[in-house]
């Protein structure tokens, strides 16, 4: 059985059209304009590869293939996400939803029958950039309810329910989002590296060992305003010196805790944010991660002590 790489491709950069601005690769954050699109292109692509369609409590996508031996078999599932961060690839978790497609299409020409039922999910949010990340799988999960997942809201204050609403996604009758206990019997998810290791040691595939937990943590430090000319060194009270100082210790944190931790910062606001006024608040955003939850609570802990010792000393 050959599955075509040529239609995988296609799908591919089709999907990758969706978001994309001239050399900053494309941008589709969850629930926005260019998530509906991308949703409507997969949707598309499910029912012409004669899959049934869903779309749950929550916005995940669900294909199920009918040709099943014993449909009362646990299914087995596969698959990943369609939604990116800004300036994505076209790869990261698009891959893993349309190689699951190509699977179907393929199974499909041969005419082949599966002794469980096969379903391909996309789900909701899993990169978490406009709503806190993967809601779709931890609602389907019963890691979160619904109703919580429903109140979270973005940076402009819109609820994920309203968002949800404002595609049409909650219009007619819905499939419950969570799954019972048993209904899938095995997941898949063929994904890209998003790292150096396999392609430095030219290696084409890897296979997943260990699963990192991580922990985020949004630092707010305040200071005092002031004009950047006329306000004397000894007289400013600057958050971002603190900011700074901060940031090397999250460096020195994800480097020394472990082999397999690392320490990140990616946000950084500062307010009034300009240059010849000195910041008088500043936001630091922290994200750990380790596949120890025991490590996690130590750096997290590390990065406290850090913090407290760093706005001690600077006052």
């Amino acid at each position: 059985m050959h599955l075509s790489g040529d239609h995988l491709l296609d799908d591919l950069a089709k999907l990758g059209e969706i978001g994309a601005r001239e050399g900053s690769g494309r941008t589709r954050l969850v629930l926005t304009p260019e998530d509906f699109e991308a949703r409507r292109f997969l949707i598309t692509r499910m029912k012409e590869a004669r899959m049934q369609v869903r779309v749950d409590q929550v916005g995940n996508i669900i294909g199920r293939r009918g040709n099943s031996t014993k449909d009362d078999l646990p299914v087995l599932a596969f698959g990943s996400h369609i939604d990116t961060v800004p300036s994505a690839g076209t790869l990261d978790g698009c891959y893993g939803v349309l190689a699951g497609l190509e699977v179907i299409r393929t199974l499909n020409d041969e005419r082949a029958e599966t002794r469980h039922p096969l379903e391909l999910i996309s789900f909701s949010n899993e990169e978490g950039v406009r709503f806190p990340m993967m809601i779709g799988s931890k609602v389907a999960s019963g890691i979160m309810d619904l109703e919580t997942a429903y109140e979270l809201r973005d940076n402009a204050g819109i609820t994920y329910r309203q968002a949800l609403e404002a595609g049409g996604l909650l219009e007619g009758a819905l499939v419950a989002a969570r799954r019972t206990p048993g209904e899938i019997g095995a997941w898949l998810e063929l994904h890209i590296e998003q790292g150096p290791i396999l392609e430095s040691e030219r290696l084409k595939i890897g296979v997943v060992e260990s699963i990192v937990g991580l922990v985020h943590m949004l630092v707010t430090i305040q200071g005092r305003a002031g004009h950047a000319g006329t306000t004397p060194m000894n007289a400013r009270r600057d958050p971002m010196l603190a900011a700074a100082q901060i940031i090397l210790e999250v460096n020195k944190i994800g480097r020394e805790l472990s082999r397999s931790s690392v320490g990140t910062v990616g946000l950084l606001n500062v307010q009034p944010g300009a240059m010849n006024v000195i910041p008088g608040k500043v936001e630091v955003g922290i994200d750990l991660r380790d596949i120890s939850g025991e490590r996690i609570d130590q750096g997290m802990q590390k990065v406290r002590s850090a913090i407290d010792v760093v706005c001690k000393k600077l006052g």
